[in-house]
């Protein structure tokens, strides 16, 4: 069986395209720079994609926490008594120390 020049041609384009694709996938598996670093880079970008709108609703809150903070009185009040300790005019603040606790040996009367 003679080989005719088609069939030579065939052949070393099936070779070259056999070499070219076993090149592409070894690289793609032994580079550093090649499957596991892009495997690595995909679930990097997928967790940071999930702390991106755990920020974003973390903000969202924020938001809404600084508009009842400047718009709402109620809100306003609340803050300055609580922290603040502030009082009305109008109001008085009674004040109660914690009775002495019974210590054994020791009574008062």
């Amino acid at each position: 069986m003679a080989w005719s020049f088609q069939h030579v041609r065939r052949l070393g384009l099936f070779i070259f395209c056999l070499s070219l694709f076993a090149g592409t996938a070894i690289l793609l598996t032994v580079n550093p720079h090649g499957l596991f670093q892009w495997r690595e880079l995909h679930r990097e970008y997928h967790e940071l994609m999930r702390k991106n709108q755990a920020f974003e609703q973390e903000n969202r809150l924020l938001y809404q926490e600084i508009t009842r903070l400047r718009n709402d009185p109620k809100v306003i009040e609340h803050l300055a008594r609580e922290e603040l300790g502030l009082v009305r005019e109008d109001e008085l603040i009674i004040y109660f120390t914690p009775p002495e606790e019974h210590k054994e040996g020791n009574t008062k009367q």
